[in-house]
């Protein structure tokens, strides 16, 4: 049983700093996001994160209805589940964000290349990232 208050009260202040930081580095703004991706612990948490963020009208990969939280696994599945709906295509700048084990927390940023098959994901390139540590 994962203290999902708890997790809400730690990962909701860190990431919106990690997402400012990530997006300055990389020359960029919330308005050039083409989707964010993140970690799928439950629904409120996603829509609360993207909220504040600045993310509220980028569109949301969102998978945990379906999958329920995939841990580790929640972030690729859900970009997965993106490409395949068409939420990401050619150009567009994907915010990930992920967090867990011991309270890390990480977001980085991919400009798609191209809309491959789901299988290669070799076709994202890395803009930049950075972590913070949840305490």
């Amino acid at each position: 049983d994962r203290d999902v208050t708890g997790v809400q009260t730690c990962a909701l202040p860190i990431f919106p700093p990690l997402v400012d930081k990530l997006l300055s580095r990389a020359g960029l703004g919330a308005s050039d996001v083409g989707c964010f991706v993140p970690h799928q612990a439950n629904g409120r948490l996603i829509g609360e994160l993207a909220a504040r963020c600045g993310l509220g009208d980028v569109p949301l990969a969102r998978v945990v209805e379906r999958y329920g939280n995939l841990g580790s696994a929640s972030v690729p599945v859900a970009l997965a589940a993106a490409v395949r709906a068409g939420l990401i295509g050619a150009g567009d700048v994907v915010l990930l964000a992920g967090f867990g084990g011991g309270m890390a927390a990480g977001v980085g940023l991919v400009r798609w290349s191209s809309v491959a098959p789901v299988s290669s994901v070799a076709s994202v390139a890395s803009v930049a990232s950075t972590s913070g540590r949840l305490s």
